[in-house]
């Protein structure tokens, strides 16, 4: 004996020039919010440089506090500052005398070019403009990522109050249950990317460089695409385990495939990280493989979930039937 059928649910009827005029009315909206947002951050330009510098500065502090414990390590070998040249006696202490101050930012930057001249640090603490233009065209794009940022939640809100009406309220469930992890996922892949990946890949570049051959000098816009390149393609990875759940539901995909064929994926991984990354160092691509790696895992987990409970609704369906 069948159970009886839910009654259908009735959407409100609109026409293609409604869905038009609505569209338009939540683009204006999204539009101006966004525009509020930039036009807002525009005074406020030294913070803005500062916020899209700090993965730069933090990794400056790492390889500058490296190199002056390898200055110390020299004045040990030789046996005593006075065994020292007089050129490299006068680095050493100009470091012991500033090195706190530099690392604390309490060394005065309208003479930070002393910094590089007479600490023998030759990795710029500032980073150069290349045209007039440069360092102004990446505070704008700045300002226009950020501006959308900031105003990313009346934007959404506005997309979902248009998709919304076309959709029955199992959908709006579901949208619901799923969107928020969605952020969440593009939040942490972001963070991942501005506070780890993006400082530890830079690390390893100036590492692998010899100053006395090669010497550093990286623009402000140059390292503002590798910054938004790695840290929007880590958002993106990090819906992984989303993705798989979504393909497993809608029958794309079994559990049972991802489990055993997980060598491929793993390979798949490794490709997508290769081509994903703004550089070609290894460290840097397996820097972005890793987390896909245990994205992957936790995804196995609910797309476990999910074959588990659609097995267990088969035995209901069929007695149903």
């Amino acid at each position: 004996m069948t159970s009886p059928e839910p009654p259908k649910e009735e959407l409100r009827r609109m026409s293609f020039g409604d869905h038009l005029d609505e569209l338009r009315r939540r683009l204006v909206r999204s539009l101006i919010a966004v525009l509020v947002c930039v036009f807002g951050l525009f005074p406020f330009k030294r913070e803005v440089t500062n916020f899209y510098l700090e993965p730069y500065r933090e990794m400056w502090d790492l390889a500058y506090g490296n190199y002056v414990e390898r200055l110390e390590s020299k004045v040990r070998d030789a046996g005593g500052l006075e065994r020292l040249h007089a050129t490299e006696r006068e680095t050493v202490e100009f470091n012991r005398r500033y090195a706190e101050e530099i690392r604390t930012g309490r060394f005065p930057m309208g003479e930070a070019w002393r910094i590089e001249v007479q600490s023998g640090f030759r990795l710029p603490w500032s980073l150069k403009s290349l045209s007039a233009m440069e360092d102004l065209w990446t505070f704008m794009a700045a300002t226009l990522i950020f501006g959308l940022l900031l105003a990313g939640p009346y934007v959404l809100w506005q997309a979902w109050a248009f998709v919304a009406a076309g959709l029955y309220s199992q959908e709006k469930k579901v949208a619901r249950g799923y969107f928020p992890v969605s952020l969440g996922l593009l939040a942490l892949g972001a963070a991942f990317g501005y506070f780890v990946a993006v400082p530890a890949c830079i690390y390893f570049l100036v590492q692998m460089m010899d100053f006395n051959q090669v010497e550093p000098l990286i623009s402000v816009g140059q390292y503002f695409h590798f910054l938004f390149t790695l840290t929007a393609a880590l958002g993106l990875m990090f819906q992984l385990p989303l993705v798989m759940m979504a393909l497993v539901k809608l029958g794309l995909i079994e559990h049972r495939t991802l489990v055993v064929h997980w060598r491929y994926v793993l390979l798949a991984i490794f490709v997508i990280a290769a081509v994903a990354s703004p550089t070609v160092d290894p460290f840097s691509q397996l820097l972005m493989a890793t987390p896909m790696v245990l994205l992957y895992g936790l995804g196995l987990v609910f797309t476990g979930r999910v074959a588990r409970q659609r097995a267990a609704a088969m035995p209901t369906m069929a007695a149903g039937t």
